[in-house]
């Protein structure tokens, strides 16, 4: 899905949702659990999943976080190089902006989703 950078710098992020109102989100030893269950997650090429030491609020999100309803938890593939809901928090239904149905980049891995 695709939705306004949180930061407010206009640009548009793209992650994959991970889980929605209602489910709760535990990081443990690089691995996502969501409402108990760990995730298979190929995508991520083994990178782990840990909780960020920072936040855009400037305070630390703590786990295991229950995502409000009406909101979506959404983290990028380079789990350890993206800024995502372990960075901004959870997106609002409301300000997703698309969904995305393909992959292009890199050609090998293009292919619908």
């Amino acid at each position: 899905m695709t939705f306004d950078n949180p930061d407010g710098s206009g640009s548009t992020l793209i992650k994959r949702v991970i889980a929605t109102g209602g489910q709760t989100v535990d990081l443990v030893g690089g691995v996502v659990y969501v409402d108990g269950e760990p995730l298979d997650e190929p995508y991520t090429l083994g990178k782990a999943s840990d909780p960020l030491p920072y936040s855009l609020s400037g305070s630390e999100i703590s786990y295991p976080y229950t995502v409000p309803e009406g909101s979506v938890w959404v983290m990028g593939d380079n789990r350890t190089n993206s800024l995502d809901s372990r960075y901004f928090g959870t997106i609002r239904v409301d300000d997703i902006t698309s969904k995305a149905v393909f992959i292009f980049w890199p050609f090998s891995d293009a292919q619908t989703l």
